[in-house]
């Protein structure tokens, strides 16, 4: 696919990568049962410098947008434990996994929302991107905050196959910090592999560019991990393709948010979603969401 076709809807609802003259980002219709939607969305907690963004004044809109979404899986970034109440009140059709980054497990989570119709959690876990990753609280050298990584095992409904996903949100200032959470997510997926190997989905706001060591070391494959960047899966060359905007309408070739996914998999459909509503941005970060075929086992 050729997303040189590409029609970018920057003033409606979605960025496509589909050449296509609707507005709807509705999947399910086209669903069978080896497809499974996935979706990253940092959610951006209450700014401090202005009270317009603050969660209040956007917690409709993130409600509106994971549910027209039809995601069965959606890793979130900067939810609060405020945020959290509200999405699990508002949207009792998911489930939420994941702990707070705090040594109190308070403050925020990389949560994993996992829709109840489709999706059964087998197991869940939270670890640190640290050097001591089961040390609540720890975080890398020249970090200023404690990050986490939420992982979850699932099994899929539909397709009744087991699965693994990760979601997770990189440092903002250290390039050593994202080597090192890079470095330490990728030994938890060959750990648990390397015992009972499945197909994996990694999400998140890795607050790197493609080109990043961190990305880079993601995509390395080895005997127990392969994984694929979703914007490696089409021509993006001349595309707009940036998820973080601060609210406003800019435009650039670099994305910091991103699905990552195993050989197990398919790309159907990708889309970076630019909706506003109620007239406003309802975070800082587009979300993307992506419609994966799952294949059968030892197809790949």
């Amino acid at each position: 696919m050729n997303l040189k076709t590409v029609i970018q809807y920057f003033d409606t609802n979605v960025l496509y990568t589909k050449n296509t003259n609707h507005s709807s980002f509705h999947w399910r219709q086209l669903m069978d049962e080896q497809t499974i939607q996935i979706m990253s969305f940092n959610l951006r907690r209450d700014p401090f410098y202005t009270k317009r963004f603050g969660w209040g004044n956007r917690r409709d809109g993130v409600i509106e947008i994971i549910r027209q979404s039809d995601a069965d899986i959606i890793g979130v970034q900067e939810m609060t434990p405020e945020m959290k109440k509200d999405l699990e009140t508002k949207l009792d059709e998911f489930s939420i996994f994941g702990t707070g980054r705090s040594r109190k497990l308070l403050g925020e989570y990389s949560g994993i929302l996992v829709r109840n119709e489709t999706v059964e959690v087998l197991s869940n876990h939270t670890f640190w991107l640290s050097k001591n990753p089961d040390k609540q609280g720890s975080h890398a050298l020249l970090a200023p905050f404690p990050r986490i990584c939420t992982t979850i095992e699932v099994y899929l409904k539909r397709s009744k196959q087991r699965m693994r996903v990760f979601n997770t949100h990189f440092d903002h200032i250290s390039w050593f910090a994202r080597k090192l959470s890079a470095q330490t997510i990728l030994k938890y997926i060959r750990d648990y592999n390397s015992k009972d190997p499945l197909p994996v989905i990694l999400t998140g706001d890795f607050n790197a560019k493609p080109y990043s060591k961190a990305i880079k070391m993601l995509i390395t494959s080895n005997e127990y991990v392969s994984l694929n960047n979703i914007f490696t899966a089409f021509d993006i060359s001349d595309t707009y393709i940036n998820t973080y905007h601060g609210f406003s309408d800019r435009l650039s070739k670099y994305p910091i948010d991103y699905i990552f996914f195993s050989n197990d998999f398919v790309v159907n459909d990708f889309q970076i979603l630019k909706n506003k509503p109620n007239g406003e941005y309802p975070s800082d970060h587009f979300p993307i969401l992506a419609r994966l075929q799952i294949q059968p086992q030892g197809a790949h």
